[in-house]
């Protein structure tokens, strides 16, 4: 017998799968150790069930035995055994109380972390099955920094979609350390928006598509400014909309006026939301350093000005972060190409 192409897809993924349980046994032997208990574990493969580490991840996300039952949709009883006969199983304690909530331990956090990478081969491999068998079950998980909201990803979108009808997609435009957490356990397939330098995580990887830089985006009220030249000090007596500190725009705006006038405008609205600081532009006497990207289409309009556009000294990598040594699944591969499209015809 010589298996088929399924056959081939199925065990590369599982085999997949089996290197990121490894790494949960090298921590279960690791936390043994120390505690004294010199036995050599079980590999957690031969031990756990799909259902135990799925409830073991969900109580890792939510700090809850209750919050975790209501994301899987079962009762918390069940939570809880299967919790506890893998505990028991392992020998090891996963959790500690803390009011109404539970503490994940360390090695709790490592094993969620390796079996939920796992579960995502899985995943893929389900998905990678369905397209062989003409069913085409896809899904696919962005999350997207504020550069890319506005016009890039949804255009990409837009393209993938006009091409695979029938993907599941779900848009994450949470913060970047929530989105980060949530790429590395396998929730997320991947991260579009400003680089970050250095990189945040020893397990993921940075693919730069493009530079950008950023510009003075202000309301239509400032046309008379944008026929002189910009005095900064004038600019800096207005409300600035920034987004929050240690974001890349938010280094950059302060380096801007520190280089400048030596000090900082003394009117900052922070604001985290895109949709939110372009409207706060458009109905008001204020201002905002960000991508000409973020309100293309403001600017297509003439309902917004780019008041200093490209700002030299501003320019930061724009691209993917992903998970090292991930292997993205046709449909993941498509919408990357139909992203470097968008960004080739408009960046």
């Amino acid at each position: 017998m010589v298996p088929t192409r399924a056959c081939q897809t199925l065990c590369d993924r599982i085999e997949r799968g089996k290197v990121f349980l490894a790494r949960a046994d090298i921590a279960i032997a690791a936390k043994l150790k120390a505690a004294g208990i010199n036995k050599e574990p079980v590999p957690i493969a031969r031990i756990a069930t799909y259902s135990q580490l799925r409830a073991l991840n969900s109580v890792v996300k939510y700090n809850s035995f209750t919050d975790a039952a209501g994301a899987l949709n079962v009762k918390i009883p069940s939570v809880q055994k299967a919790v506890r006969e893998l505990e028991l199983a392992l020998g090891v304690e996963f959790f500690r109380k803390r009011g109404r909530s539970v503490e994940a331990t360390d090695l709790a956090k490592s094993i969620a972390l390796f079996s939920g990478l796992a579960n995502t081969e899985f995943d893929y491999a389900q998905e990678e099955l369905s397209e062989l068998s003409g069913d085409r079950v896809n899904r696919l998980a962005i999350g997207s920094l504020p550069l890319g909201r506005s016009f890039l990803i949804p255009r990409a979108i837009g393209a993938l979609l006009a091409d695979e009808p029938d993907v599941q997609i779900s848009l994450h435009d949470s913060g970047y350390q929530e989105q980060l957490n949530e790429l590395r356990n396998g929730d997320l397939d991947m991260i579009f928006g400003a680089l970050r330098h250095p990189n945040s995580a020893s397990d993921v990887t940075q693919k730069p598509l493009f530079l950008d830089a950023l510009s003075i985006i202000a309301g239509t009220h400032f046309a008379a400014l944008k026929k002189e030249e910009l005095n900064f000090e004038i600019l800096a007596g207005f409300m600035w909309i920034v987004p929050p500190r240690q974001t890349p725009t938010r280094v950059q705006f302060e380096g801007f006026f520190l280089e400048r006038i030596g000090r900082l405008p003394e009117q900052i609205l922070e604001c985290s939301s895109p949709v939110a600081a372009r409207e706060m532009l458009l109905g008001g006497q204020r201002l905002s350093m960000m991508s000409k990207q973020q309100v293309h289409r403001e600017l297509t309009d003439g309902r917004l000005l780019n008041l200093l556009a490209d700002i030299p000294g501003t320019e930061r990598e724009i691209g993917l972060t992903i998970r090292k040594d991930w292997k993205p699944t046709r449909v993941r591969a498509a919408f990357i190409e139909k992203l470097k499209e968008v960004i080739h015809e408009n960046c």
